[in-house]
């Protein structure tokens, strides 16, 4: 069974079949036949695992031993801890966010805005965000409270604010769950004459931004952010155009840096900045504006005394000699 012959390779690695010691003299031989000055050979310390056979076989049992077990009263103790963590980093975030928008809108109704100290909240706004998935936060009733230059309210909304003689007195945008958006522009016109309602109507859809590190896919730019497509528009006259009537149909792109219950930021691609809040009441706001007489309905709104609930009617009885022209301000 053993030969005299020298052993390759060089170093023999040799596991014990046995402890006997009838073993001994075969141990001997490959001892005496190995080549000294080119071979060793090295008997494997690991530990030995007895088989079915009665056979000691060597496996390598690292990294087993040492190991503690973690036990279940550890386990719950550390999920308390991380869960109490997690409620302290959140109370931290909503302070540092309520903070904020409080400074943001100090600025909204001081005489004198500081506009680059607006930017720089709605930088730091934008820093606390949360993902906004497909957009939900975005749905409900928002009131304009802010706006840093007349071209982003004009390019948002219809832009008849332009006009000679023409102001925009406030602008609402309402986002359904349907995916349809109103704008609701109330206009101020020079002279007897009562505010104009225009409204624009489309659809509207979020994507949250992509391609952040360096890699985005073709097209991700005019997919990012939030999308609004007007597609109609009904005048202060109640006259609707669309495409078949010479409404030029188009889209909005606005990167919203922030949003929740309270306050929506976003910014247009030319810089310009537009906060929201939210109006709940927004049906009774436009009432205001619009100094419609609510009383009929049973609701007696306040700032509409004295207001021209039908001018046109009013202008027909003077022209007639029924009224007198200073009973328009009465």
């Amino acid at each position: 069974m053993w030969t005299n012959k020298p052993l390759f390779p060089l170093a023999l690695t040799v596991t014990v079949l046995s402890t006997t010691s009838a073993f001994a003299p075969h141990l001997a031989v490959l001892r005496s036949t190995a080549p000294t000055s080119t071979a060793t050979c090295r008997v494997s310390s690991a530990p030995s695992i007895r088989t079915s056979t009665g056979l000691l076989e060597t496996r390598m049992m690292a990294g087993v031993e040492g190991q503690q077990k973690i036990g279940r009263k550890q386990k719950n103790k550390s999920k308390k801890e991380m869960r109490a963590k997690e409620q302290v980093a959140k109370q931290s975030r909503r302070s540092e966010i309520d903070a904020t928008v409080d400074s943001m809108f100090d600025i909204v109704e001081s005489d004198k805005r500081d506009l680059g100290e607006m930017t720089t909240l709605i930088g730091k706004l934008s820093e606390l965000r949360s993902d906004l998935g497909k957009g939900e936060a975005l749905t409900g009733d928002w009131k304009l409270a802010f706006v840093n230059t007349a071209d982003a309210m004009h390019e948002f909304g219809t832009g008849l604010g332009k006009l000679p003689g023409t102001s925009i007195l406030d602008l609402f945008v309402s986002f359904s769950k349907g995916g349809k958006v109103t704008v609701t522009e109330v206009c101020r016109v020079l002279g007897p004459f009562p505010n104009l309602r225009n409204e624009l109507r489309g659809a509207w859809s979020y994507a949250e931004p992509t391609g952040t590190g360096g890699f985005k896919d073709a097209g991700a730019e005019a997919k990012q952010g939030l999308t609004v497509s007007y597609s109609s528009m009904q005048d202060g006259r109640d006259k609707v155009t669309d495409a078949s009537t010479g409404f030029k149909v188009r889209s909005v792109n606005l990167d919203v840096k922030f949003c929740d219950d309270v306050v929506l930021v976003a910014t247009l691609p030319d810089g310009g900045e537009l906060v929201f809040e939210s109006e709940p009441e927004m049906q009774k706001e436009l009432g205001v504006l619009l100094r419609k007489d609510l009383t009929k309905e049973g609701e007696q709104l306040s700032g509409t005394a004295g207001a021209v609930v039908d001018p046109l009617g009013t202008l027909a009885q003077i022209a007639t000699g029924a009224k007198k022209p200073w009973d328009l301000f009465k």
